[in-house]
């Protein structure tokens, strides 16, 4: 159920299961599994780390990780599994709050407080 809600909200997230030594056996990407690639948290907050998954590189830059390690009943006795979640970074632009659908919203908050956030040309 949470990872339907997960995928509902971030459609591109990634889940990873990962042994100790970082190899990855479990994931929501069956590429990803079968791609060989090594990942744990340390690695994660390396700027330029990366992973190749079907001939494309998931750069971790791009994304928020977030990590945790199994422990307690729901595991068996040394094999430390490592959980991560995936979430692609948003990239924030000005242009999405100077659209068009905002023109009118934008003109009205420079009429009203009399502010000019517009250059005029002399």
């Amino acid at each position: 159920m949470a990872e339907n809600d997960l995928h509902q909200t971030y459609p591109d997230a990634k889940i990873l299961i990962t042994k100790n030594d970082g190899e990855i056996i479990d994931a929501n990407d069956p590429k990803i599994i079968n791609s060989g690639a090594k990942a744990d948290s340390v690695q994660a907050k390396n700027e330029g780390f990366s992973i190749k998954v079907s001939g494309q590189n998931l750069n971790f830059v791009d994304w928020v990780s977030v990590w945790s390690t199994a422990s307690g009943a729901y595991i068996y006795k040394g094999k430390n599994w490592n959980a991560a979640t995936l979430i692609p970074k948003t990239k924030l632009s000005l242009m999405q709050f100077f659209s068009a659908d905002m023109l009118p919203v934008i003109l009205m908050v420079n009429s009203s407080c009399k502010c000019n956030f517009f250059v005029k040309h002399v």
